[in-house]
């Protein structure tokens, strides 16, 4: 789905995956402004369950990715987009309990700002 004010080029495959990666990157950002910009921490379910998607998405493009180093035979590409395939997994983790922690600070009714790691 493009990212307004992101041209869509269909020149050639590459170019649709850096366009795809640069629209991620756009709405990455944006949730760190609209994040920044919360005026409560009601908002932390929703926006750790947003970062929990993007990296189950992540994941999945890694995984794709990893595909393509294994047809290419590139071992070493594909070792490390392994290596990252299981960090995004680690990090995807943290965030269904940070999600969880969040909304259950919020069914307490919390609204002091907190760090959630």
């Amino acid at each position: 789905m493009p990212i307004e004010g992101v041209p869509r080029t269909a020149a050639a495959p590459v170019d649709g995956v850096f366009d795809a990666a640069c629209e991620l990157v756009l709405a990455a950002r944006a949730l760190e402004r609209e994040s920044a910009a919360a005026p409560s921490v009601a908002s932390l379910p929703a926006g750790v369950g947003a970062v929990e998607e993007a990296l189950e998405a992540l994941r999945a493009a890694t995984d794709a990715l990893d595909a393509l180093a294994v047809r290419a035979g590139d071992e070493r590409m594909h070792r490390a987009l392994d290596t990252l395939f299981h960090a995004l997994s680690a990090a995807g983790r943290r965030c269904e309990e940070a999600r969880r922690t969040a909304a259950l600070r919020g069914a307490q009714g919390s609204t002091s700002p907190r760090r959630i790691a």
